[in-house]
């Protein structure tokens, strides 16, 4: 059988400990909350401000890296178009000379038709 005796002290320590734990907090108590809860922001604060110093960091430094780019890019486009240039001369080089070659050849045969050309 069991012996309910044992359970009653058990019971009244349970019931003042609840009954202590209710109790409301004390103004320093809400005074440690809301300096936690200020404490807190102030740590937000920071957050929210560093991240914008890295943002405008990363704006500048990103204005620089496109100045940079485009600069690049203009003086790559400037020599594109010297070696088009240069491509387009050095095609019409071939041309002529292969015209002037074959003028070459047409007029020694015109007058020299007697000679051949062959090896």
């Amino acid at each position: 059988m069991l012996n309910t005796n044992h359970h009653i002290p058990f019971a009244l320590c349970f019931a003042l400990f609840v009954t202590g734990c209710s109790t409301s907090p004390t103004t320093s108590d809400l005074m440690r909350d809301h300096a936690a809860e200020l404490s807190d922001q102030v740590i937000l604060k920071r957050q929210i401000a560093k991240d914008w110093d890295t943002g405008n960091k990363m704006i500048i430094d990103g204005e620089k890296a496109v100045k940079r780019a485009d600069r690049a890019v203009r003086r790559a486009e400037r020599e594109l178009s010297r070696a088009q240039a240069d491509l387009e001369n050095a095609q019409n080089q071939i041309s002529e000379g292969a015209q002037l070659k074959f003028d070459s050849e047409q007029r020694f045969r015109t007058h020299f038709p007697d000679d051949s050309l062959s090896l």
